[in-house]
């Protein structure tokens, strides 16, 4: 119990407007909390499904060549860093810049544990 009382629902920015749950989820993947950002990737086409799965269709795609798209999303911003790792192989985190130095020093620490010595 917190002593003190709970804010009300117009108090809280997402439920200022009306609360939208898909567009909530699809923003907060692995149940983050925060802001949600724009996030520009790259992509395998072969992805798409799993972007649906993960985002729904609030997306924007422009397919470039090789089999890859470019992908603008909004999500929080450590649930992409998460995420992205998680399909790494596949995708490449464009902008912001801040996210993908961020990605790119995980990847640093990571690889640094499976060195072969």
């Amino acid at each position: 119990m917190l002593s003190e009382p709970a804010r009300k629902k117009r108090e809280i920015k997402e439920f200022a407007n009306g609360f939208n749950l898909p567009r909530h989820m699809a923003e907060h993947v692995y149940m983050y909390s925060g802001e949600s950002i724009t996030v520009k990737l790259t992509a395998d086409v072969s992805l798409m499904d799993q972007l649906v799965d993960w985002f729904g269709r609030n997306f924007s795609v422009d397919v470039e060549g090789n089999n890859r798209m470019t992908v603008t999303l909004k999500c929080n911003e450590e649930a992409m860093l998460y995420w992205a790792l998680q399909y790494g192989e596949h995708v490449e985190i464009k902008e912001p810049k801040k996210l993908r130095e961020r990605m790119k020093e995980m990847i640093r620490m990571i690889a640094e544990k499976y060195q072969f010595s």
